[in-house]
């Protein structure tokens, strides 16, 4: 009983957990099923445990997404939401994978996957710890000029709405915006949206 007081607390602690993560704090499949058919413990999503009383955050898709995928970061437009500069409140987790990876199909979580190549994949990467666990997501500088190199996915109008708010809040400068441009290629495209703006 012990044991489980322990994984409990460190439930309440850190928010909803892994499987793997649970056994290797020591706790064993047959465990983990046991507390679950006697309520000690919830399965929230396929490979996810929680205290009962687990009450979900606003950012708890995006928490369960970077649990579910070890090498997922969030992106375009539910990072810009994250970052508070969009009113857009995306009813999908849009989530960054590295080139080449499986993209996953989860009936819990409505997900849209943008593959980037390894060399941009996990640069700029921030990583939150929220009350009820963890985020990771694009800065902010990245997400703006992200979203505008998949502007056709994503929308003109949704790209300035969150860069004029960016600015407006004196969260990026012009020039950083720019230089995150530069560093992705698309220096070139973005100045006359810039000057327009």
């Amino acid at each position: 009983m012990s044991h489980l007081l322990d994984i409990r607390r460190r439930l309440e602690r850190n928010g909803p957990t892994r499987a793997r993560d649970l056994q290797d704090w020591g706790a064993k499949p047959e465990q983990l099923r046991r507390w679950v058919e006697n309520g000690e413990l919830v399965r929230l999503a396929r490979g996810i445990y929680s205290v009962p009383n687990y009450q979900s955050g606003e950012h708890q898709s995006l928490i369960e997404a970077c649990l579910r995928s070890r090498h997922g970061v969030i992106c375009l437009v539910s990072a810009l939401s994250f970052h508070g500069v969009t009113s857009q409140n995306p009813s999908e987790v849009w989530l960054a994978l590295p080139q080449g990876s499986r993209t996953p199909h989860w009936r819990e979580i409505g997900l849209r996957v943008v593959h980037l190549s390894a060399k941009f994949h996990m640069a700029d990467v921030e990583t939150h710890d929220l009350p009820d666990g963890t985020v990771r997501v694009y800065s902010l500088v990245r997400t703006l000029v992200e979203a505008f190199k998949f502007r056709g996915i994503v929308g003109l109008d949704v790209v300035f709405e969150a860069i004029r708010e960016s600015v407006r809040t004196k969260r990026v400068t012009w020039d950083e915006i720019h230089l995150a441009a530069k560093a992705r290629g698309v220096a070139g495209s973005i100045r006359p949206y810039l000057e327009a703006l």
